[in-house]
């Protein structure tokens, strides 16, 4: 082995694996994470406001109004992502035309040939998804 390049730590090897598969895990279920969220806040919202209310003698705006609120808007901006990075269940919409269309020849600039591919693979695994494809 060069001795400029340094292996590391078997131990170290494996956890940064593991945070590896997490976050690709989570990525992959932005959109079902989310509905878990929103299907979970109106239980939320019941079981805080019957502890507030047999705790305090009666229900006042605090916990029981404000943590399901935030759950719910922390569920639309987990679905909003998984939209935008292709996990989602909608479309995947280019920010721009890959196309350029000049009469009747229509043409790909050289520099985003590799970005049509990617979205046309994004638009795929959309539709095996959904179950189109």
């Amino acid at each position: 082995m060069d001795a400029n390049k340094r292996q590391r730590p078997v131990f170290l090897e494996v956890i940064v694996r593991a945070w590896y598969t997490v976050k690709y895990a989570v990525l992959d279920n932005l959109h079902g994470i989310s509905s878990v969220i929103l299907f979970v806040s109106p239980l939320a919202c019941m079981g805080i406001g019957e502890y507030c209310a047999y705790y305090r003698g009666g229900v006042e705006i605090g916990g029981e109004w404000f943590i399901p609120f935030v759950l719910v808007i922390v569920a639309f901006v987990l679905r909003g992502c998984a939209n935008a990075i292709g996990s989602g269940s909608n479309v995947p919409i280019p920010y721009e035309r890959f196309t350029e269309v000049d009469g009747d020849e229509v043409s790909v600039p050289v520099e985003r040939e590799q970005e049509m591919i990617l979205y046309v693979a994004a638009v795929e695994d959309y539709l095996e998804r959904m179950g189109k494809l």
